[in-house]
């Protein structure tokens, strides 16, 4: 067998579930893998052939306990999917690609979710980019202010019923609306569209609302309005500033978990949803600007690295 290890297991705060990180050798170098707990079992081994450990099938039994045994001897550590503001042995927490809180905690707790939250580049560049091209430039140095309040408005959350606030970055094409709302993503994740707080408007409504769940407390980003194939948006985006998801029944009539979510949204589209015509709820939690900005392209080049 090529060399294979157990080298943690992270167990799911939300949902119980274990995963196990493998360290294994690849034939080219040392690597790691996060699997589900059955790829423990011995049909599941045959997963790690994929990466490239390679072992006897025949052998699959002693292969089995030696894994075992590293299993037993792994470190436990505790994971979470959700970001946002939580409570863990009752101290007020904030969920991001670390575990942020004011006093030392008991266990060790790490990201487990899918979404790229570490930048590439670093903070002084992020900074020199904003110093230089940024401040100034007032409609910029306002969204991005209302991006770095997202938590705080979170956490108001708590107490009091604000909702979430969306802004609408409108324009023609090619006029920086999405450059824009990357520089306000670029606050808590990487830059790229689908990777990280900014995603295409092109899915469904429950996507949607889990996706906003998932990162409740950080800012949001739904690019190109014009991608969306739901009927009502202003009636779902409405929805989005109300804090929490339609109640739902299983189908033994008890009801399911409901999704909250509570951020600062911005959305980029040619036009605007919203009309004379719309309720007034959703216009006190609406913010239209006409995006017509200088110095995107260096911009866009600078957040490309970050």
């Amino acid at each position: 067998m090529t060399y294979c290890k157990i080298l943690r297991k992270i167990i799911d705060i939300g949902t119980k579930q274990i995963k196990i990180e493998y360290e294994y050798h690849n034939g080219i170098e040392i690597d790691t893998v996060k699997l589900d707990g059955e790829s423990l079992s011995k049909f599941g081994l045959k997963t790690l052939f994929s990466y490239g450990v390679r072992f006897n099938e025949t052998d699959i039994d002693e292969v089995n306990k030696y894994l075992m045994n590293t299993d037993m001897k792994a470190e436990i550590v505790y994971g979470y999917s959700k970001l946002g503001w939580d409570k863990i042995d009752n101290n007020l927490v904030f969920r991001y690609n670390h575990l942020i809180a004011n006093e030392q905690l008991s266990k060790e707790y790490i990201y487990n979710g899918s979404l790229c939250l570490n930048h590439k580049g670093t903070l002084d560049e992020w900074c020199n980019m904003i110093q230089n091209e940024v401040c100034g430039n007032i409609p910029m140095t306002y969204l991005l202010m209302a991006s770095f309040s997202s938590p705080l408005l979170s956490m108001l959350n708590y107490t009091h019923d604000f909702g979430s606030v969306l802004f609408c970055l409108c324009n023609s094409s090619s006029k920086g609306k999405s450059t824009t709302a990357m520089l306000c993503a670029s606050i808590y994740s990487s830059p790229v569209l689908n990777k990280g707080v900014a995603i295409s408007f092109n899915v469904t409504e429950n996507a949607l609302q889990e996706f906003l769940s998932q990162i409740n407390g950080l800012s949001v980003v739904f690019d190109e309005l014009g991608a969306s194939t739901i009927s009502n948006l202003e009636r779902v985006l409405y929805s989005f500033c109300l804090v929490r998801s339609k109640l739902r029944l299983n189908g033994d009539a008890s009801l399911q978990d409901v999704k909250e979510f509570s951020s600062v949204i911005f959305t980029t589209s040619e036009i605007s949803f919203i009309s004379e015509k719309s309720m007034d709820g959703i216009k006190t939690v609406y913010f239209r600007l006409k995006i017509l900005l200088q110095k995107m392209l260096k911009i866009q080049t600078i957040l490309r690295m970050l």
